[in-house]
Formats: C-alpha cells, structure tokens, sequence
C-alpha cells in the first residue's frame, strides 16, 4: 500500500520565484514598468562611461546659458549654460 506517490504530487511544493514571474508577466502594465525601471538602472549605471563629468556637468558655458530646449540640449540649459537634461542622466 504506497500512498506516496498520490501525496507527494498532489503537495508538491511550488517555486514562487516562477509562480511570481509568471503572474508577473501576464499584467501588460507591470511588465512596461518593469521595462522603464530597468532603462533607468542601466542608464544610472552606465551614465559614467558615457558623459565626462568635468566637460558635461560642472563646466560652464557662459554662451549658452538659459537656452530653451532644443535637439541639442532636449530640458534646455541652466543659468551657468550645463546641460539640464545630461546633469538628470548623471
């Protein structure tokens, strides 16, 4: 009489890491939130490598100063002419 093997799938234990992602990834909305803070992590992480901390976001620029957005400077510039956007990403 082995009843064990009735018990044992029947109280099989569950892995919620899976059970999480998969509940996880059937809302459409959590998984664009999860997308926008992952761009945000690796844009925080990576921000270093990219802009140079001296020439992009302590130097003034006294010609371009309280410049409205444009293509060039996306949040437009401060009253020291740094670039508002590249001092956010930074």
């Amino acid at each position: 009489m082995k009843r064990t093997d009735s018990i044992s799938g029947k109280y099989r234990k569950e892995n919620r890491f899976l059970t999480t992602m998969h509940r996880l990834l059937k809302n459409k909305g959590a998984v664009v939130g999860l997308i926008i803070i992952l761009i945000l992590i690796v844009i925080s992480l990576t921000s270093n490598l990219w802009l140079d901390y001296e020439k992009n976001i302590i130097e003034f620029n006294t010609k371009e100063r309280l410049v409205h957005p444009n293509s060039e400077h996306p949040f437009g510039t401060d009253e020291y002419g740094r670039d508002i956007f590249k001092r956010i990403l930074y």
